[in-house]
């Protein structure tokens, strides 16, 4: 009975021992993963540029349809204005006097966009100083994320994505690489015309790759 009793206690010590040790290889397996953080894509509007600039005032004979216009100089990157966009006009002259107005026409230089801004201004000298501001917002948009969830290689852009598969300890959390088409893009943010149905990376404390396991703040 004695040495029966000695095997039992044994055999209780054992399991608990490898207990312990599966515990504690699976603790430690899962903070030595990668941690990530993790995010839902947010609908809305990108603000693709905003540019207040001081230029002077010219008088419009021509059919122009306004009784000014003023210059503005842009550099060759912005790509988003057009004809009969609404501009912001201050009198800097008179004390709260800002009127709408429209680009009237697009040229290039060598170094710059040149954007000329039709606005109405009554008993407004010629050469008088004027404050424009001009801004481009897209239309709404879903699927909008901050640049770093963003990545390229040879075979174009890509996210990873975190999606929930059976592992050797279970359920466990798994990186995707999810090609996507960038649909819009500022400095910050970015939006894609593909689905998300997983919640996005954008943010690792090291380097992923497709099919990794990881762990997450989300």
């Amino acid at each position: 009975m004695k040495i029966r009793k000695g095997w039992v206690l044994t055999g209780i010590i054992f399991l608990l021992f490898v207990v312990g040790c599966t515990i504690y290889s699976r603790t430690y397996y899962q903070w030595n993963l990668p941690t990530v953080e993790i995010m839902a894509p947010r609908s809305g509007t990108l603000m693709l540029g905003r540019y207040d600039v001081r230029s002077v005032s010219k008088k419009e004979e021509g059919s122009s349809g306004f009784t000014h216009s003023t210059q503005i100089l842009l550099p060759l990157t912005v790509n988003y204005f057009f004809v009969d966009d609404e501009a912001e006009v201050t009198l800097t002259g008179i004390r709260n006097s800002t009127r709408k107005g429209r680009v009237t026409s697009i040229t290039y230089t060598k170094e710059n966009l040149v954007l000329t801004i039709g606005f109405h201004a009554e008993n407004f000298a010629d050469g008088e100083s004027v404050d424009v501001s001009i801004m481009k917002e897209t239309t709404l948009l879903s699927n909008i994320m901050p640049k770093s969830a963003l990545h390229e290689d040879d075979k174009g852009a890509y996210l990873f994505v975190v999606m929930k598969e059976q592992g050797a300890w279970g359920r466990e959390y798994v990186v995707r690489r999810m090609d996507v088409t960038v649909w819009a893009s500022t400095e910050q943010e970015f939006s894609v015309s593909s689905t998300i149905e997983y919640p996005v990376v954008f943010a690792s404390d090291s380097k992923l790759a497709d099919g990794q396991r990881v762990r997450f703040y989300p």
